[in-house]
């Protein structure tokens, strides 16, 4: 088992589902924040009631840390992290650049 840690943006819709077995399933895209390389996108998967209820929770440009291990396989056999935990670290921002409320 190859553990990971990563701190990233959500960058793609969130994705709330179940496994075949009834599993509640949520997936992202999270792009990786790194100063001394490009960024890079993981496809992340959250399984379980408790971190899938949560993880159903986030939006797109929010800011997490995400512990998990990485898995590969499926019919795109690609590679992606199946989340044992995460921790919000930015919320994203939803009001528009010049917007003003009172």
């Amino acid at each position: 088992m190859v553990s990971i840690t990563l701190d990233g943006t959500i960058r793609s819709d969130v994705h709330v589902g179940q496994t075949k077995t009834g599993v509640a399933r949520v997936s992202f895209i999270l792009e990786s924040h790194s100063s001394d390389s490009l960024p890079l996108h993981f496809s992340i998967i959250c399984l379980g009631s408790t971190t899938a209820g949560r993880a159903a929770t986030l939006t797109p440009g929010t800011r997490i840390l995400v512990c998990g291990r990485l898995t590969s396989g499926g019919k795109e056999k690609k590679v992606s992290v199946i989340a044992s935990h995460f921790e919000l670290l930015e919320a994203a921002v939803t009001e528009k650049i010049g917007e003003h409320h009172e």
